[in-house]
């Protein structure tokens, strides 16, 4: 709101012009100093307009500090009141300053270019504004995009109060380059071998005959026109990719072609009608075709776009779970280390316990009637950077009937730091949807890993990339297959 008010003030500064100065005959008034009423006050002075120069040094204070690996000169140009919108491709988190710069400490590990063109700065007497296109890449990854930066005076000189990154285009997306696919989830979708690229799909370009793949779980599949995708997407098809699963890469494959893909767990009404069984309390009811079928559950809910792959000669995919660009240079793995998990239980389990989020499960345990701990059915997994020494240890349980009685579940994820010490990687009392991780890498490169999995308690598929910002291992993106039946 401060920053809405600067603004505000400096549009009004701006809009509203000083007095013509006093006519050269007219005596200008002079100042008592004995204080006698109706004495002449002095002339109240005029905030100074901030200067253009001034706001390109800044910066390039801030693009040098970047550039330089030098933290404290970055942390530096940041105003005590400060709100920032970092946008990473799809991704987009808001932090105030603690929050910014603990993220962006992490850029600092390791060398990065940050580079800003087309620059154009506007100033007033409060505020100033300074936009440019940014290119920004670190190891493997880099984007472009438009930024803009607020930058108000202190004491200390111009630090900047907003900064804000419009539009983040990741460098790499075109056919060219491997297309989007620093990450895509794989899966066996009747029979086909599929990478996810996009949760939606314009129904205008899903155009192909429909193919009923199943009815339980409902899918159907569509193949699309690429040539209706745009040049970008069309100019996957041929392109190399590497599947992987929780140890490695498992095999190359290429893109073949699109498909749209609908599916969900249909209600058992449903079912019922479509596999005839519903004839049973009315005979007259016609049990549908395939192809009405098809339409149904088509229409049901919102396709996503997936590319069919095809391993390369002599090549065996089974058991991958995620692929990511042939172009692009190989993530380093965590190793699942079970030694470590099994060593760690204990500690993991009383630092579980003294979460938000598992006393507030425990309070709702009990008002349901429970004794005792609400769950002690723990799975505790850990994984190691063995070059570095690295590891990072989750937790994750879920137990109770959930019909009308007591349900809860929890996940969370420590860093592990000299000595065994944990520290607390998600928000301990809200980290999200329930999580089971079973894999770890750095697709990034930040030395952090994103974490993967597919596994839940029970058979409705959730998989899950889970992501580092702010300080938290969050959940990213997710293809998990909604559920619309009644379990209960």
């Amino acid at each position: 709101m401060r920053i809405l008010a600067l603004l505000a003030t400096a549009l009004l500064l701006t809009a509203c012009p000083a007095e013509e100065p006093a006519p050269a005959s007219a005596p200008a008034p002079t100042a008592d100093s004995s204080g006698a009423k109706g004495a002449a006050k002095p002339t109240a002075k005029a905030a100074p307009m901030i200067e253009a120069s001034a706001v390109q040094t800044a910066l390039d204070g801030w693009l040098a500090a970047q550039n330089g690996g030098d933290f404290d000169a970055y942390a530096g140009a940041y105003a005590d009141k400060f709100f920032g919108i970092k946008r990473s491709g799809p991704r987009t988190s808001q932090y105030v300053r603690a929050g910014w710069l603990e993220d962006r400490k992490r850029m600092f590990r390791k060398p990065m270019v940050v580079q800003a063109d087309q620059v154009k700065i506007g100033t007033a007497r409060a505020a100033a504004t300074v936009t440019f296109v940014q290119t920004w890449s670190s190891g493997t990854y880099k984007d472009v995009g438009p930024k803009q930066l607020v930058l108000v005076p202190t004491a200390a000189g111009l630090k900047i109060a907003r900064e804000e990154m419009l539009r983040s285009t990741l460098l790499g997306d075109s056919p060219r380059a491997g297309g989007d696919l620093g990450f895509a989830q794989v899966e066996t979708i009747d029979g086909d071998l599929m990478i996810h690229l996009s949760e939606s799909l314009d129904e205008d370009v899903a155009t192909g005959v429909l193919f009923l793949a199943s009815t339980d779980p409902a899918v159907v599949k569509r193949i699309i026109d690429a040539s209706k995708l745009g040049t970008e997407r069309a100019g996957l098809v041929g392109t190399k990719v590497s599947l992987y699963d929780g140890t490695g890469r498992v095999c190359d494959a290429t893109i073949a072609d699109f498909h749209g893909v609908t599916r969900f767990y249909a209600h058992f009404g449903m079912l019922d009608v479509w596999n005839g069984a519903a004839r049973e309390w009315d005979p007259d009811l016609r049990q549908p075709t395939e192809v009405e079928i098809a339409e149904e559950i088509w229409s049901m809910s919102s396709p996503g776009l997936w590319a069919r792959v095809t391993p390369a000669r002599d090549q065996v995919c089974d058991g991958a779970l995620w692929g990511r660009s042939g172009a692009l240079a190989p993530p380093k793995l965590w190793s699942q280390d079970t030694t470590m998990a099994s060593a760690l239980k204990p500690t993991v389990s009383k630092a579980l316990a003294e979460l938000p989020a598992w006393k507030e499960q425990q309070r709702s345990f009990a008002d349901d009637g429970g004794s005792g701990p609400w769950t002690t059915d723990l799975t505790i997994k850990a994984f190691t950077d063995r070059a570095s020494g690295s590891t990072y240890v989750a937790a994750s349980a879920a137990d109770g009937d959930g019909c009308g009685a007591f349900y809860g579940e929890i996940w969370a994820v420590w860093e592990v730091t000299a000595g065994g010490t944990l520290t607390l990687r998600t928000d301990g009392a809200s980290p999200g949807p329930l999580f089971f991780p079973d894999s770890a890498f750095d697709l990034n490169g930040d030395h952090v890993p994103e974490l993967f999995g597919r596994d839940v308690p029970w058979n409705v598929p959730a998989n899950t990339l889970v992501e580092f910002e702010g300080g938290q291992f969050r959940p990213a993106r997710s293809t998990a297959m909604p559920s619309f039946d009644c379990p209960c």
